[in-house]
């Protein structure tokens, strides 16, 4: 889970003004994030099971 209220007090701490910091930080709030979280879910399978054909081919040329 993301702390919003941390981020705004860490942006308003360099300088920001509370209603600046409000627009930062709901650019990375959750909601915003869901579809990058998405596709790198339906990514992560695939370069797993790409890895580890991979290692298994390694492996076996080890044996070779």
């Amino acid at each position: 889970m993301i702390d919003t209220h941390a981020i705004t007090l860490r942006l308003t701490g360099s300088g920001l003004s509370t209603e600046e910091a409000d627009e930062h930080r709901d650019h990375v709030a959750p909601e915003a994030l869901r579809p990058e979280l998405a596709s790198l879910e339906a990514r992560l399978p695939w370069r797993f099971a790409g890895a580890m054909l991979a290692q298994t081919l390694a492996m076996l040329r080890l044996l070779e």
